[in-house]
């Protein structure tokens, strides 16, 4: 199989399989054009990684498909659900792996690759990669799921400057008046474990629990990235942090861990 030319294809079928989406109500319409746009970015981030990584073209294609089809899921999610919260409806990762299986789309495609295509995108959203993946399944992992990351970066950025061009029924559900950060979500990012979301209170919360996805990259390039384009640096000053504070210090931590980690 020629990757470059199912990769075009699966393309236009992605094209056509989100329009069909759209056109219903506006609600609906400016979910779907969200993430189209969000994948679309993923998939020049993604090509960004593997360009620094020197990857072979077949392996750079694969991670092109998986970074197209990573949120697959999201579209039947919002439609069914009006939400795109996995734990207020359904796990978006697994709803991707049916909308690929009901319309066949790995059903030509290598074997061994599409089951690294659908595993890289089972896992893309999970607290951690298995430690039971082979090597090649966790690279696939860690390349969408730092591409994934970085365009949400800069996704929060946005909406954290200009909140009112973003519909309200498809950001976060917190307290935006609120600027408390709940204690638990602060301790954890501090320690640099994995938050649930099921914790977020606040809009605060939120912009600390990103501050602690720095621990959860995995790649040189992916640090640079995050420092060059300042995304942490503009999180870090919308929140609320007086010197000294356990916040302050969660913060200050993960900066130091970015810094290390941001090496040329």
């Amino acid at each position: 199989m020629v990757y470059g030319d199912f990769y075009s294809e699966l393309s236009l079928w992605y094209k056509n399989y989100t329009s069909e989406f759209m056109g219903k109500d506006t609600e609906l319409d400016n979910a779907v054009t969200m993430k189209v746009e969000h994948t679309q970015r993923v998939c020049s981030e993604i090509g960004l990684l593997c360009e620094s990584l020197k990857l072979n073209e077949t392996d750079c294609i694969l991670s092109r498909i998986i970074a197209l089809l990573h949120d697959i899921g999201r579209y039947e999610q919002y439609k069914n659900y009006r939400t795109f919260s996995d734990h207020k409806s359904a796990n978006h990762a697994e709803l991707a792996l049916s909308v690929l299986d009901y319309h066949k789309i790995m059903k030509e495609f290598p074997g061994e690759d599409a089951d690294m295509v659908r595993t890289a995108i089972l896992f893309h959203n999970a607290r951690q990669i298995p430690c039971s993946l082979n090597k090649r399944e966790q690279l696939f992992c860690k390349l969408i799921r730092d591409a994934d990351k970085l365009d949400i970066f800069r996704i929060a950025v946005n909406y954290y400057l200009n909140p009112d061009l973003f519909p309200k029924n498809i950001t976060k559900e917190a307290d935006p008046e609120s600027a408390d950060i709940t204690p638990e979500v602060c301790q954890g990012v501090y320690e640099g474990v994995f938050v649930e979301y099921e914790k977020i209170r606040t809009v605060n919360d939120f912009k600390l629990i990103q501050i602690g996805w720095v621990y959860d990259l995995n790649f040189s390039a992916s640090f640079r990235l995050l420092k060059e384009r300042d995304y942490f640096l503009q999180i870090k000053n919308q929140l609320p942090l007086l010197p000294g504070s356990h916040a302050f210090r969660a913060v200050s931590k993960a900066e130091r861990f970015l810094e290390d980690h941001a090496v040329h």
